[in-house]
């Protein structure tokens, strides 16, 4: 890593993580062959097989989109 790259990441990880976040996503963006690399891609591939093994045996606990939209704006107060 040159000096420069490691100046801009001691800033960077001085940011609020929101910031971070936001800086996280628009260099991943910026990357011509994607962010994953295959063994990411391989794990995450696995993991959807995972749970939608789950959703097809019905263990998986399922909840409606008004109920998650309700304790997600419930966090969001809380965090105010």
């Amino acid at each position: 890593m040159t000096t420069a790259a490691k100046k801009v990441l001691e800033a960077a990880l001085e940011l609020p993580a929101e910031e971070r976040e936001r800086i996280v996503v628009e260099l991943a963006a910026s990357l011509k062959g994607g962010f994953a690399g295959k063994e990411i891609e391989e794990v995450w591939l696995t993991e959807i097989d995972r749970r939608w093994s789950e959703v097809e045996s019905e263990k998986a606990v399922l909840n409606d989109w008004g109920t998650v939209r309700d304790q997600l704006l419930a966090e969001l107060r809380d965090r105010s």
